[in-house]
């Protein structure tokens, strides 16, 4: 069978590299819910801040979907290891922009493998075709950065907190701005359409 991942409770610090596992008693792990790894104190009690250690995610091959908030106030996450049958939609909600919150020291994603549905390019997390910026991590070294042609959707929350992000050039190609999707980009001052 399939299994949903549903809570972790750390019972000391968490690892600097968390890796999720893939299985669970001989089934995939193919979905890790809302909320699973919510640091907040208030939410979680002292696992919260037993979490705060984790500096690397790993999330398995076999993983489709992410729940709303699944990662939220990590503070010291850096890299998230994303896997190839991750799945992404624009439909309806936008899709995945909601599954990170409040992980303000995010600086990259990775993909090891080519996904069906999304991909990593300079450690930005588009959909497939790169029509839709899912993600742009909040602490990327970067402070310019240029969309790619064609894209067409900057998904809700895609560029929040990005805290280095001082100009960014958006291609006219462009035809959806989410809600959010610039908020609290303190340094950035200009914008090129």
């Amino acid at each position: 069978g399939n299994y949903v991942l549903i809570e972790y409770r750390p019972t000391k610090k968490a690892p600097a590299t968390l890796e999720i596992p893939g299985e669970i008693s001989g089934g995939k792990v193919v979905r890790i819910q809302q909320n699973t790894f919510n640091a907040q104190e208030s939410y979680t009690g002292v696992y919260g801040a037993r979490m705060q250690s984790i500096k690397n995610i790993i999330i398995p091959e076999n993983v489709r979907y992410l729940g709303t908030e699944t990662f939220h106030l990590l503070e010291n996450l850096e890299t998230m290891t994303i896997p190839s049958t991750l799945y992404f939609t624009t439909e309806g909600s936008r899709g995945l922009g909601g599954f990170m919150t409040h992980c303000y020291n995010i600086k990259e994603f990775k993909m090891p493998k080519e996904g069906k549905y999304v991909s990593v390019k300079d450690g930005v997390l588009y959909n497939k075709d790169k029509t839709c910026v899912i993600m742009y991590p909040a602490a990327k070294p970067q402070k310019e950065y240029t969309l790619p042609e064609g894209l067409i959707d900057i998904n809700d929350d895609a560029f929040a907190y990005g805290k280095y992000l001082e100009e960014i050039t958006i291609p006219d190609s462009v035809e959806y701005i989410g809600s959010w999707g610039f908020m609290n980009c303190e340094n950035l001052r200009k914008i090129n359409i």
